[in-house]
């Protein structure tokens, strides 16, 4: 399963600032039967990673937290994606076997929204704390991120576009005297009037720039059981 997100107007690295807005589908790329041999799909690869756009600004290079770049047989076009020479975070579904140059096909380029960390302090209004499914928590290959796996109730509103806001907000940070500390954040969430008739999934990255390993990341995130406190030791 595939989390899709619309446009966002981007920055380096596809960072976003505070207020992001978010659209969020739930895509699936299934098949009627099941594939052996070298089938379309018998080398399906699902990676994170940072996508790169060319002087058109399509998009022709991945490149996988773990550090392997893959070039793509075809360059293609996202919303999401409209600035030359950029790159972009992605969730990237493709082929992993490579055709006669070396190139492999992509199936799915979905963008990962990336939520820069605000100071609570400097925030001047306060911030919408609706629920949302949080689903899993990792430190990225090469521990440039923290992903969260999340799901967001969704419904039809009868309009276009209804945009739906998260954001991350560092509460306090508390030092240990040893050289490393222990940062609070908390996700906030705003529903913005969305009906929630179905769940859809989605990734965000919170980028960790400016952090060291050894501190700690304490994520709090208000669900629909009540508040979720996750424990992260970085080991960048």
């Amino acid at each position: 399963m595939m989390p899709n997100s619309q446009h966002i107007t981007p920055s380096p690295r596809g960072g976003m600032g505070w207020g992001l807005f978010l659209l969020l589908f739930l895509a699936s790329c299934t098949t009627e039967n099941y594939d052996t041999g070298d089938g379309t799909y018998s080398y399906l690869t699902a990676e994170f990673g940072e996508v790169y756009t060319g002087s058109d600004a399509k998009m022709q290079r991945f490149v996988s937290d773990d550090g392997s770049a893959v070039d793509f047989c075809e360059a293609y076009e996202r919303d999401w994606a409209k600035t030359p020479d950029s790159l972009y975070r992605a969730y990237v579904l493709y082929d992993g076997k490579a055709d006669r140059t070396g190139r492999h096909e992509a199936f799915s380029i979905s963008q990962v929204p990336v939520l820069q960390v605000k100071d609570a302090k400097d925030l001047k209004d306060d911030l919408a704390d609706d629920p949302i499914v949080w689903e899993s928590i990792w430190e990225s290959h090469n521990h440039r991120y923290l992903n969260l796996s999340l799901r967001v109730m969704m419904g039809d509103t009868g309009q276009d576009k209804v945009l739906q806001k998260v954001g991350v907000v560092c509460e306090e940070t508390i030092d240990r005297g040893d050289g490393t500390h222990e940062h609070h954040l908390r996700l906030y969430h705003d529903q913005n009037g969305v009906p929630e008739y179905y769940s859809a999934s989605t990734y965000v990255s919170i980028p960790l720039d400016g952090y060291q390993s050894g501190d700690e990341i304490v994520l709090t995130i208000k669900t629909y059981d009540g508040d979720v406190t996750r424990h992260i030791t970085l080991t960048k």
